[in-house]
């Protein structure tokens, strides 16, 4: 393998038989190179590729950084179009706007639907609906990598740990069937896997509580 910060070139050995190594080269995703910068700089080792006829996959494995001590914590409460991050030490409170991932959620939803009108064959309508919904967890997954790089910066200069409701099985505990409709759209679970993978490699602390008695229903309105 060969990387000279633009292209990767992998030469894979053959047969006797074949008259000429198999080349690939690749102009990776900026968020990959800084991946493949590392690893020349010796800061990864790379294990075996796998290559198929459609894919490539290169393992590259990090040491495990050791999560600093926090002087500080930012407590963050996820809401279905919002998240909200409190300092304890200091009192700042941010709201960050987070309703891009339902409405790209609902959008793509609908274009399924769409693209489904008058489609009678089963195999059509899977392929429209599996194409949508590759694309809606390809935009929504970006979208959180900002929002969870963004948190690890602001983390990092405070010195801070990262606090979070532990959501996990959240869905299955809820009576109405309409609000679980609206997890469906939410991606909450999608960012907080984002959040915990960006913590361990950059080495922020991150806890997690049970969310018990953290929103309560209003006793006049429900």
């Amino acid at each position: 393998m060969e990387w000279d910060g633009r292209t990767l070139t992998l030469t894979f050995p053959v047969t006797p038989r074949d008259p000429e190594a198999v080349v690939l080269s690749f102009r990776p995703h900026h968020g990959y190179a800084r991946l493949l910068d590392a690893w020349k700089a010796g800061k990864a080792t790379m294990g075996e590729p796998t290559l198929t006829p459609n894919s490539i996959s290169i393992p590259l494995k990090f040491p495990k950084v050791q999560p600093y001590s926090p002087r500080a914590v930012i407590g963050i409460d996820s809401n279905e179009t919002n998240l909200t991050a409190y300092v304890a030490a200091s009192g700042e409170m941010r709201e960050i706007d987070t309703s891009y991932a339902a409405r790209v959620s609902r959008d793509h939803e609908r274009r399924a639907r769409r693209g489904q009108r008058g489609k009678q064959n089963p195999r059509v309508r899977r392929k429209v609906a599996a194409r949508h919904g590759r694309l809606r967890r390809e935009k929504v997954a970006t979208f959180w990598q900002g929002g969870a790089l963004a948190l690890m910066a602001w983390a990092a200069s405070l010195g801070a740990a990262l606090v979070l409701e532990d959501l996990k099985g959240m869905k299955g505990r809820l009576a109405r069937q309409e609000r679980r409709g609206l997890l469906n759209f939410w991606g909450v679970m999608t960012f907080h896997g984002v959040l915990a993978s960006k913590a361990a490699f950059y080495g922020v602390p991150l806890l997690f509580v049970d969310p018990r008695d953290t929103s309560r229903s209003c006793p006049v309105c429900g």
